[in-house]
């Protein structure tokens, strides 16, 4: 029978999410396939990377809760060893920020190894799972890739057009021709991303080869991958806010809780990406600070005020911070 396999990424400074990441994908999204995390540490901040660490870096504790829900945790470094891959190619990668090119490394060599599994799936730690995640796979049907755009398109979104102005293709090609049509074009989040087995390493590995190019610099994997998409004309299938919600770029008033439940435009998505700076939601979403509790059974238990707060806390966020600008 057929597998579907789903890849995430993190390190112990990142533990809480991965807990909760892989319980509401256990058990709100009732899924039973395989689940692989590759232990990633890397040394820096986000904008100012190091080297990848070679040692472990989950704690007995978490690498037994993992365990016990069926989880595989694959060390980064030992994937470049595997696959005969130096330490030394991968740190002279050009890179502006921690998460790339690792992410396109890692998923292209654990997807390597699965070339004949049904869907194979990336989602980012910061990502739960509201309900069956058969929905999202159904979704999937066919070949290539699938993936879900954000809210706002790459011009409205400050950070990403800075990113987007990272590559610099003046020399080579129409820098000007290539940032308009990159500021018009939908900003695709790569929090979430999947295909056929076959499908999925090509993609990820395309990815990779590009990046390591020595000809121009590509800021992070989402930039990439839209620069991919929208400037070089790469085919993509898009999900819809049914299947994946990206928070980061939001309207407030779109947003509402219910049930526990986060819901968009009257819609539950199967999968929330607390991305940006909607991950402190989690601390109103866990008013107990935090920790996975074992009656996390089916749905979030949030009091009538707890909502109130959640949505007063959107409307304050949104309206004063980051949303500076009118709809049109």
């Amino acid at each position: 029978m057929p597998k579907d396999l789903i890849i995430t990424s993190g390190n112990s400074r990142y533990d809480l999410l991965l807990r909760r990441f892989v319980w509401s994908l256990r058990h709100e999204g009732e899924f039973t396939g395989d689940i692989i995390i590759c232990d990633n540490d890397v040394a820096g901040t986000w904008d100012q990377p190091g080297k990848a660490s070679d040692q472990p870096s989950f704690t007995e504790d978490s690498t037994v809760f993992f365990k016990d829900l069926q989880v595989t945790v694959i060390p980064y470094v030992g994937l470049l060893q595997e696959n005969d891959i130096l330490r030394e190619t991968i740190d002279q990668l050009p890179s502006a920020t921690q998460r790339y090119p690792h992410k396109f490394v890692y998923t292209a060599l654990i997807s390597k190894r699965y070339p004949d599994y049904n869907r194979i799936c990336y989602m980012d730690s910061d990502i739960l799972i509201q309900a069956p995640v058969q929905a999202l796979f159904d979704a999937m049907n066919g070949p290539g890739i699938f993936i879900g755009p954000e809210n706002q398109p790459i011009g409205k979104n400050g950070y990403l057009s800075q990113w987007i102005r990272h590559t610099q293709f003046g020399g080579l090609s129409d820098q000007k021709q290539y940032e308009a049509t990159m500021d018009g074009s939908l900003n695709l989040c790569t929090g979430l991303f999947g295909g056929t087995g076959r499908d999925f390493h090509r993609f990820c590995l395309l990815n990779l080869v590009l990046a390591s190019n020595q000809f121009i610099r590509f800021y992070s994997d989402q930039p990439s991958v839209n620069i991919l998409t929208s400037f070089f004309g790469y085919p993509l299938n898009l999900l819809n806010s049914g299947h994946v919600v990206h928070l980061g770029d939001i309207y407030a008033e779109d947003i509402s809780v219910s049930n526990g439940q986060i819901m968009y435009q009257s819609t539950i998505p199967v999968a929330v990406h607390f991305n940006g700076g909607s991950r402190n939601w989690y601390d109103i979403l866990f008013p107990d600070g935090g920790h996975v509790r074992s009656d996390f059974s089916h749905h979030w238990s949030l009091k009538g005020r707890m909502e109130k707060k959640l949505k007063r806390w959107l409307v304050l966020i949104y309206s004063k911070t980051i949303l500076n600008f009118k709809r049109k």
